[in-house]
């Protein structure tokens, strides 16, 4: 979607030769153009590390937030006793296209490389109360007969990084104002659009 040419991800096995690469094909949802912005915070992992990770190597996004979870193993299910059981077994580890490991091993500590980190200047680091609103307005999103989107003035409020028109700044989470990962994503496109 993001990327019309080059590698995406790899995968290593244990004698860490390459054992798949996925590459971009042409033509891409997403001009190339447009300003992308991924937050990541400790609770992205895998998949969401691994888009995050190609995006960043590449330099077709821009990483918000805090570093993430370190979940870059690729796992095998192996049935059981009939399906009554099963064993995960890690066969590989992804890699993004700078060729560094994602996953963080059992040993590492917080000063190692692992995980995918936040852009230089773009670390916006999540007090618990701000993690546990941004949680709730998620849930809230997922259900709109929940979350006050069908009256207008539970949700007007005026933000700086509020300039859209007055029918969408109704249809806006009031909560989102409380999110400083989003105000800074904000912040960054708004930044790259002037440019």
């Amino acid at each position: 979607m993001f990327l019309d040419d080059g590698t995406i991800v790899s995968t290593r096995g244990r004698d860490d030769r390459i054992d798949q690469l996925y590459t971009a094909l042409p033509g891409t949802e997403i001009p190339n153009n447009v300003p992308i912005i991924v937050l990541i915070n400790e609770h992205s992992a895998s998949a969401s590390e691994v888009v995050a990770g190609c995006l960043q190597d590449r330099c077709r996004a821009t990483i918000v937030g805090e570093r993430s979870f370190g979940k870059g193993s690729v796992q095998n299910v192996i049935p059981l006793d009939a399906g009554q059981a099963a064993m995960r077994l890690t066969t590989a580890y992804y890699y993004p296209p700078s060729g560094r490991l994602i996953h963080r091993k059992p040993s590492a500590k917080p000063e190692d490389t692992w995980g995918i980190s936040p852009d230089s200047g773009c670390q916006v680091k999540l007090e618990e109360g701000a993690f546990l609103k941004s949680i709730e307005r998620f849930r809230r999103r997922a259900d709109p007969n929940a979350n006050g989107l069908g009256d207008p003035s539970a949700n007007s409020w005026s933000s700086p990084v509020d300039q859209g028109t007055e029918e969408q700044n109704r249809n806006i989470d009031a909560t989102l104002k409380e999110d400083p990962q989003l105000e800074k994503a904000v912040q960054i496109l708004k930044e790259k659009i002037k440019d």
